[in-house]
């Protein structure tokens, strides 16, 4: 089989718009200024999320590990209470998702560098 053999890709017509649909023209909204303002503004930005482990937290918190440790087990379970789930987690499922979270290498490393920026 040769190149020359391939076929040309067919034509089975051109595409004819159905006559029901509005022009894609009057279906642009032309705020986009005005949201474009709205978004920019400082009023809009979103409340941060903070969490109650790290509001008294302390540098010389982070230095103890066990005291590192529990923040990290308090942030984590923190943060699995204000996810919306497709139902409600069992205490016992609840322990274990916290405990797997706690001892993840990256997401511990992500809560100890939000702990330290934070840490008064």
């Amino acid at each position: 089989m040769g190149i020359d053999d391939i076929k040309p890709p067919g034509f089975y017509g051109s595409f004819v718009p159905s006559s029901s649909e509005a022009p894609i023209e009057s279906k642009r909204d032309n705020s986009f200024s005005e949201v474009k303002g709205k978004v920019e503004s400082p009023a809009s930005e979103p409340a941060r999320l903070s969490l109650g482990a790290a509001a008294d937290l302390k540098k010389t918190d982070l230095q103890d590990p066990a005291k590192l440790e529990q923040i990290v087990r308090s942030s984590a379970s923190e943060l699995v209470d204000s996810q919306n789930l497709s139902g409600p987690l069992s205490a016992s499922d609840k322990k274990s998702l916290v405990d797997f979270l706690s001892q993840d290498p990256k997401f511990r490393q992500q809560i100890e560098s939000y702990l330290r920026k934070v840490a008064v």
